[in-house]
């Protein structure tokens, strides 16, 4: 009696950690967009294996802003990129690079969306506007200035 009860627990263990196993592995996967802060598209690096150790590797291909990649997870060693899985093999992305598409019951690991320069003042100052600004300031000035000076009375 105490067998069976021994097998059938051995058995309802073997189970559960499988069945953990498998929501681990599949929980982590979530929906990015490539949103890149002033390039066009996304760099796709090799992930490569030394000595036991994951390491980003040398530049593969490019994605292009706006296309949907899927994350598979955080790559340990280097906490900044994700790996993804592209043709049966994978490959790692810079994490910031990336805009998470908001689900329910989803964690972002990254808070790809609280991104300083995702924010409308953020999105202002990474273009040229403000040194444009500051530019035609400066340009006003010295008009300014060479005006007050040649209303100066002359001696």
């Amino acid at each position: 009696m105490w067998v069976a009860y021994y097998l059938r627990m051995k058995r309802f263990n073997f189970f559960f950690a499988v069945l953990a196993t498998l929501i681990a592995n599949y929980s982590f996967a979530q929906v990015y967009v490539v949103d890149t802060q002033s390039d066009d598209s996304l760099i796709v690096n090799e992930l490569n294996i030394i000595k036991g150790k994951e390491a980003v590797g040398v530049p593969m291909f490019k994605i292009a802003n706006g296309d949907t990649v899927v994350v598979n997870r955080q790559i340990e060693d280097f906490r900044h990129y994700a790996a993804i899985r592209i043709d049966g093999k994978e490959y790692a992305v810079e994490a910031s690079q990336l805009c998470f598409i908001d689900e329910e019951g989803v964690a972002d690991p990254w808070n790809t969306l609280q991104e300083k320069w995702r924010t409308p003042e953020g999105r202002y100052y990474n273009t040229l506007t403000p040194y444009l600004y500051i530019i035609y300031s400066n340009q006003q000035l010295k008009i300014k200035k060479m005006n007050a000076m040649a209303s100066l009375p002359s001696e």
